[in-house]
């Protein structure tokens, strides 16, 4: 009776351009070996009555490529088929796990360096170095601005209407003036209609006179 050890072949997932080996143990012959795919290869091609071992190869393959197909035992008691699977993919090669980066340890902060106080002397220095720069910045300012001709003060300058605001000081004092100048003026002016209203009441007071006698 034919028999076959194993009935059947997976040669699993390959790489591309790889190939493989199998071993086929037949006995129950004498018979041949019928091979359909030129991916496969059986030696030697024919088996006896006794135990015979059949080397079996599997070929290179492309990516993509599937073989899904039965080497056929033919005897004079039967045939038997074994199934032989194989498939070629491209294999992707897995990415290194990354290990967290060991965080460096914090550095010490290092002391704070104690300030020494100035002495006194050497403070005096710095103040009076102070004063000069400051004096030595106003003497270089160009611009005086404008004074009032009256009084001698600065005037102001507005820079929302663009003109110079008028003195304080002297506003005032031409207030006062124009008032008094106002009296000065009602009071000529009432004197000199005084004299008329005057000379008019004291000739109609002759008048009367004139006419009681």
């Amino acid at each position: 009776m034919l028999s076959v050890e194993p009935p059947s072949i997976d040669f699993g997932c390959r790489k591309p351009g790889d190939g493989a080996n199998a071993t086929l143990r037949v006995s129950g012959g004498p018979g041949q070996v019928i091979v359909h795919s030129d991916r496969l290869k059986v030696t030697p091609i024919s088996f006896g009555s006794e135990s015979t071992e059949l080397q079996l190869t599997l070929l290179d393959g492309s990516v993509g490529e599937l073989i899904w197909d039965d080497v056929l035992l033919r005897g004079g008691s039967g045939e038997l088929k074994v199934l032989v699977t194989a498939r070629w993919e491209e294999v992707i090669a897995r990415k290194p796990k990354l290990e967290p980066e060991a965080k460096p340890e914090p550095k010490a902060a290092p002391e704070p360096i104690p300030i020494k106080p100035l002495p006194e002397t050497k403070r005096k220095e710095i103040q009076q170095a102070k004063l000069e720069v400051g004096r030595n910045e106003i003497e270089k300012r160009t611009f005086k601005g404008r004074t009032c001709r009256w009084c001698g003060k600065n005037i102001r300058y507005d820079t929302d209407s663009q003109s110079w605001k008028p003195c304080k000081t002297c506003k005032g004092a031409r207030i006062v003036a124009s008032v008094i100048l106002r009296i000065s003026r009602e009071a000529y002016l009432g004197a000199m209609e005084v004299g008329p209203s005057l000379r008019e009441i004291w000739e109609i007071l002759i008048g009367k006179e004139g006419q009681t006698k």
